[in-house]
């Protein structure tokens, strides 16, 4: 028994290894986490998305009509699976330069959902139909130390009340929703199409022709390299032999290096709160010794995996500027150095003058 327990133990293991390896291939990036992103909605409900790491991609798209015919033609060994009724479907699709790579996940109904006509019932099927194209543009000229030579991701995703419509949809249908987030992109958006801090999430509607969101007029994609924030968190550090918390507040500077990457410059205070007694009346003090902090950080966004530990990239450098007690010098200064980071709690080394200290913080951003 134990041992077939086992075995049952490793099959799943298996599936897990191999979904995680299928997510990789056919869902990376996730959808819902590039910069931009176009909906346009079509005919009955049905609707189109554009998601894209530059916009430059835009112009670079196949032609959409062609695209899915071959697409379906590639799924016709599928097709009376894929009209199965009552069941809500994700198709994935990826041409490698060997072949074709196709999955297929199929969800039940979160419920039975019924249509009531006198005594006439019939159940529908609610949740739409969902086929997910990656697609690659060729990564950009650069001579940058470091730069990457792979290629770049965009996604087209078409939502449908039901997948074998595809064969259904209108000649040009598809082509026109491009063209139509296209024109607006020409005419409103003045900045670099590969600008890597450009953000949009815009919606059109394919039979009005128009932008429904952000408001027509303004372009649909904004950013700037360079935005400025709060920074902001709490902490608790081991030092001088003894535990204490922390709070920190100050201004962060962030530069958009490319689509994936950023540099930062914080600058913030960083407030250690001692508790003791005093040996006289008993009465609780507390002592906040106060370091001005400057801090600089570099991090991927592409390789974060909030999943798991990741090592941080960053260094700081504080100067107390308000001391109380005896906890600290007249003059101290700490370093922070890297560390790691489980989604936003981070635990790093620092070093204050000469002694080693810990510090577990809790980002608010």
């Amino acid at each position: 028994m134990a041992v077939l327990a086992f075995a049952g133990a490793s099959q799943d293991l298996y599936a897990q290894n191999s979904e995680l390896q299928s997510e990789s291939f056919f869902n990376t990036p996730a959808p819902g986490t590039l910069p931009l992103r176009a909906t346009v909605e079509l005919k009955g409900g049905n609707k189109i998305i554009f998601e894209y790491t530059n916009l430059a991609q835009a112009n670079a798209m196949p032609n959409l009509d062609s695209l899915i015919k071959t697409i379906w033609a590639s799924l016709s060994p599928f097709h009376d699976s894929l009209a199965k009724p009552l069941v809500s479907r994700r198709v994935d699709y990826y041409a490698t330069a060997h072949d074709e790579r196709i999955r297929i996940k199929e969800y039940p109904q979160s419920g039975s959902f019924y249509s009531i006509s006198g005594t006439d019932i019939a159940q529908l099927k609610i949740e739409q139909d969902t086929l997910r194209i990656k697609l690659l543009t060729p990564p950009p000229v650069t001579t940058r130390k470091g730069a990457t030579n792979d290629p770049i991701p965009y996604f087209v995703m078409l939502v449908i009340n039901n997948i074998t419509d595809i064969g259904l949809l209108s000649a040009g249908e598809l082509g026109e929703a491009a063209a139509l987030f296209q024109k607006d992109i020409l005419q409103h958006v003045t900045a670099k199409l590969t600008h890597p801090a450009l953000r949009m999430d815009a919606r059109y509607n394919l039979a009005a022709q128009k932008r429904i969101t952000p408001e027509t007029g303004v372009s649909p994609a904004t950013g700037s390299a360079f935005t400025l924030g709060l920074y902001a968190g709490f902490g608790l550090q081991y030092t001088n032999g003894d535990w204490a918390p922390s709070m920190s507040g100050g201004l962060e500077l962030k530069r958009a290096v490319n689509t994936n990457q950023w540099r930062s410059l914080a600058l913030y205070f960083d407030n250690y709160f001692f508790f003791s007694r005093n040996a006289v009346t008993g009465k609780r003090l507390v002592d906040v010794n106060s370091f001005l902090t400057a801090r600089y950080s570099f991090a991927s966004v592409s390789k974060i995996d909030h999943s798991r530990l990741i090592f941080t990239r960053s260094f700081a450098v504080g100067y107390l500027i308000t001391r109380k007690g005896e906890w600290f010098d007249k003059v101290t200064v700490k370093i922070t150095l890297p560390g790691i980071s489980f989604r936003n709690i981070t635990i790093e080394p620092e070093f204050i003058n000469q002694y080693p200290s810990l510090k577990l913080t809790l980002s608010l951003q």
